[in-house]
Order: structure tokens, then C-alpha cells, then sequence
């Protein structure tokens, strides 16, 4: 495990300014969002991933309804069984605009590919762009993406986007669209710090180790 997992280079590490309306109002109601990340590196081996993995899944709480084991349990059985009372209504929130700045990225890597943690897709992909390597070996592969308006200060034939309204997983999902094109473009890097070319011959640690 390494000695150090994320460090601050540029500060700041990350900062958060959010203003809220409505206090009193039944969901949360943000009129604007503005998040800054500096300069970070990390260094993460299988163990970190897999007591990352494990303490995201204690911390995080269920969000209130009904989960998918349980709709199927309520369908296998009678209607006056399984609907007693009305589940509670999940969390909802608004936010009108948001603003994420650049960040920058660099990450040192090992990972085995037979861990269950890594998705399918790139398993299969480095397998065979990679020659059948079985350790995935990031050095220093940066990973940077410009700031982002997000929502209203987005605008569309010169009209903002509504505000997103909606749950937690709604608004990470609608930030991930955005930024995997983003992710794209860094390539380059990926492929002069790893090995998933060709064994890691294109690699710059294979010519300058």
C-alpha cells in the first residue's frame, strides 16, 4: 500500500460555496453552486481501491423507498401482504447554476486485472490492446479537464438550461455527460504512463525507466 494516496500539490485541495434560498422548504433549493479542486496526485494499489470500495459502501446511507430486492419481494406475494404503507419519498433537491473549475490529475497505479473492481469493458480492452498483461501499471498518467458551467450558465440558441431538479445519482449523472468527452482527450497521457499499449512499449518509462 502506498505511503502516500492523495497529496495537494497547488492548493487550494477543494473548495465549496453553495447558496441556499429556502431553508424551510420541503427539498433543497440551491441557487448556485461554485466548486474548486487544485492540483492533486494519488497512488493507489488493489488494497486502497478495495477499502475505498468498502467504506463508501458503510458510509453511504440507502436513500428512502423501496430498493429493487425489495419490489421484488413485494411482487411475490399479495397486494394486501406487501403494500401496508406508502414508502417515503426519496430526497429531491434544485439547483439553479453550478460552476466547476479546472483540475488536474496525476495518478500512479497498480492494479491487478483480475480484481472484481475493475469494469468489465476495460478489463477486455486491455487484455488485448495491452498483449495479456495482468497488472494494469499507471506512472504519473494525468488526468485534466477545463472549469465547466453547469445549468443556467449553460445556454442553448441563447437560452439557459432550466435548473436540474432531481435526486442525488440524477446530478452525478448529468455532470458525468458532460465531462466524459473531457475524459477523452487526455488519451495521450494514458498511453505514454501505461502500460495498455502494446505491454507499455509506447510508454515513456519503458524508454526512460
Amino acid at each position: 500500500t502506498p505511503d502516500v494516496l492523495l497529496a495537494s500539490v497547488r492548493p487550494p485541495f477543494l473548495k465549496w460555496h453553495i447558496l441556499r434560498e429556502d431553508c424551510n422548504s420541503s427539498h433543497t433549493l440551491l441557487g448556485s453552486g461554485d466548486l474548486t479542486v487544485g492540483e492533486l496526485e494519488a497512488a493507489v494499489d488493489d488494497v486502497t481501491v478495495q477499502q475505498l470500495m468498502l467504506f463508501v459502501r458503510e458510509a453511504v446511507v440507502e436513500p428512502p423507498g423501496l430498493q429493487l430486492e425489495q419490489v421484488l419481494q413485494r411482487t411475490a406475494s399479495t397486494y394486501s401482504q406487501s403494500c401496508r404503507e406508502p414508502p417515503d419519498l426519496p430526497p429531491t433537491f434544485t439547483l439553479r447554476s453550478l460552476v466547476v473549475s479546472s483540475a488536474r490529475l496525476r495518478i500512479w497505479a497498480r492494479l491487478n486485472m483480475s480484481n472484481s473492481f475493475l469494469p468489465r469493458a476495460l478489463v477486455w480492452f486491455v487484455r488485448v490492446t495491452g498483449l495479456g498483461v495482468s497488472v494494469l501499471q499507471l506512472d504519473g498518467v494525468v488526468i485534466e479537464v477545463p472549469s465547466l458551467r453547469f445549468f443556467q450558465y449553460e445556454c442553448l440558441f441563447g437560452r439557459p438550461d432550466p435548473p436540474f431538479m432531481g435526486s442525488t445519482w440524477g446530478l452525478l449523472s448529468r455532470l458525468g455527460k458532460r465531462y466524459v468527452p473531457e475524459l477523452m482527450q487526455c488519451w495521450k497521457s494514458v498511453v505514454s504512463n501505461s502500460n495498455i499499449m502494446f505491454g507499455g512499449v509506447l510508454s515513456r518509462p519503458f524508454w526512460l525507466p
